[in-house]
């Protein structure tokens, strides 16, 4: 394929386990804006690729209380039934 000097640099600035744009941006001297456009090239020449990296959820420290509080709630509640069963069939006897 043939190359712009601007391609070929923004096409060597991206090592073989990937790199953010933002830091390619930075490492060409480029806005993220021109990056985007030359990647969107080299795209369509099969040079690069996006990777889809799944995304993380985590909870936050007021998640966790709540999740903490909702499990200590069904246990009580569970506790609370186990034991009213057991009256009712000590009645039954």
């Amino acid at each position: 394929e043939v190359l712009s000097s601007t391609e070929f640099n923004v096409y060597n600035s991206i090592p073989n386990t990937g790199f953010p744009v933002k830091k390619i941006a930075r490492k060409v001297k480029l806005s993220v804006r021109r990056v985007y456009k030359y990647l969107r090239g080299l795209k369509g020449k099969k040079l690069v690729f996006t990777r889809k990296t799944p995304k993380k959820y985590e909870l936050t420290s007021r998640g966790k209380k709540l999740a903490l509080l909702l499990k200590d709630l069904i246990d009580l509640v569970e506790n609370t039934w186990d034991s009213s069963l057991e009256i009712v069939n000590n009645h039954k006897s």
